[in-house]
């Protein structure tokens, strides 16, 4: 019995071992400083069981407590997902089924992963960096073309490795290698890369061996038969805890010039543990908001100006006299004429009067042997323009009727002089002045 009693003892005191050595661990995501005096941190802390943290900000050399601090959902530690394509002419046939393997593999990560594609047959090519559309890479695989006999295996897994080292070490990398395992003339020799590997084999022949190999040296995956549900598990492992994410918000921190680099230490107390991380962050400092409301000042002053012309405006009916609104000052009206059918030849007519004709002084010169020298004259009155003939040889005519005495020009009117057509237009707008000055 005594036995038996030390023997659950014993498993019981195994059972404990795992969660003590578990100790919390912190992590900083990201710093926001453009708030500042104002900082959010993103963090996450990893093995945290039941207990609820207590942050704080160490920040020259005053300690500051948390304004704020929520809680969300965590994706865990970003992976960096590299396909590794053999395109050499052995595996043309499997190109098709080649692009859909990659675009399925893509589908089981999140958004917050990255995408990567090398491929190799006699060069290494990376064609795609890093990217965050997980569709990238499947998009690409369908536009390759095989590439002769040769594959260099060695060299593009390494060439792999590196590019993955080039990534922060907070995350993590993973190397899918698409390819029959029949490395002809790489320059390196075999080496172990330092991120798991999952071997995807093509039908056909293919070296086995090589590629079970890889995948148990590097803790990866072989897949002998392409299978996602084999893989998600396996991403799991590789992505590890996910941990508790946290935005904390510390306020009221000392000013700091903007483009300085300051020193934070974020603090998170955890039951007896003290868990400290020190980041060095760039200043933005908040956006200073002045002019912006300056700039929105001025616009509204221009909008109701704007807003109060319209709303004083003299609308002139066809047929109808101004009634004036001042006791001082002349009605004044705004027209313009222009070559008919021209949309370059425009006159606004500024004077109280113009003359119309082929002289070099007229105030409208036409350039028509019909029309005389000066042939009409258009003259501003208190009930808008008034049009005259000036004698001219093959007279003046509005809307085909030819006049022989003063008529008033309305909007859309049509002058006629020779063999010259001009359209009369006029604005609905109409002010009261001692002088023409619109």
């Amino acid at each position: 019995m005594k036995k038996i009693l030390a023997v659950c003892l014993f498993v019981a005191l195994l059972a404990t071992i795992p969660s003590a050595l578990a100790k919390p661990s912190l992590v900083i995501d990201s710093v926001d400083t453009s708030s500042w005096p104002s900082v959010n941190i993103k963090c996450t802390v990893f093995n945290l069981d039941q207990q609820q943290p207590a942050f704080s900000l160490q920040y020259d050399n005053q300690v500051y407590s948390s304004s704020e601090t929520r809680a969300f959902e965590s994706e865990g530690p970003r992976i960096n997902v590299m396909f590794c394509v053999d395109i050499s002419g052995s595996l043309d046939y499997n190109f098709p089924a080649m692009q859909t393997q990659l675009s399925k593999i893509a589908g089981l990560f999140t958004k917050n992963d990255t995408f990567s594609l090398v491929a190799f047959a006699e060069n290494i090519e990376p064609l795609i960096k890093f990217s965050s559309n997980p569709a990238e890479a499947a998009l690409q695989m369908g536009k390759l073309k095989a590439q002769g006999q040769i594959s260099r295996i060695n060299d593009a897994i390494i060439e792999c490795n590196d590019l993955l080292h080039s990534r922060p070490d907070s995350e993590k990398g993973i190397i899918f290698l698409i390819s029959d395992g029949n490395d002809i003339e790489s320059i390196n020799k075999p080496t172990k890369p330092d991120f798991p590997v999952v071997t995807v084999a093509p039908a056909g022949g293919i070296d086995i061996v090589y590629l079970r190999n890889l995948a148990q040296q590097t803790n990866g995956l072989f897949l002998p038969d392409f299978d996602t549900v084999k893989i998600v598990p396996f991403i799991g492992q590789i992505r590890g805890d996910l941990g508790n994410s946290y935005l904390v918000t510390f306020r009221s921190l000392p000013e700091a010039k903007p483009g300085s680099m300051v020193d934070l230490t974020l603090k998170c107390i955890v039951g007896p543990d003290v868990l400290e991380q020190k980041k060095q962050v760039e200043i933005k400092g908040s956006v200073n908001l002045l002019w912006v409301w300056v700039l929105l000042g001025i616009l509204l002053v221009f909008a109701l100006v704007f807003v109060l012309m319209w709303a004083l405006r003299h609308k002139v009916k066809p047929g109808e006299k101004v009634v004036k609104k001042r006791k001082e000052g002349e009605v004044h009206y705004i027209a313009w004429i222009n070559l008919y059918g021209s949309d370059t030849e425009h006159y606004r007519i500024r004077n109280s009067s113009v003359v119309l004709g082929t002289k070099k002084d007229a105030d409208f010169m036409i350039d028509d042997e019909t029309v005389s020298p000066e042939h009409a004259r258009i003259s501003e009155t208190g009930d808008g323009f008034v049009i005259v003939d000036l004698k001219s040889d093959s007279g003046t005519f509005v809307n085909d009727k030819k006049i022989s005495g003063p008529v008033l020009l309305k909007n859309g009117d049509i002058i006629v002089l020779g063999n010259t057509k001009i359209e009369f237009t006029q604005s609905d707008f109409a002010y009261v002045c001692k002088k023409k000055v619109i």
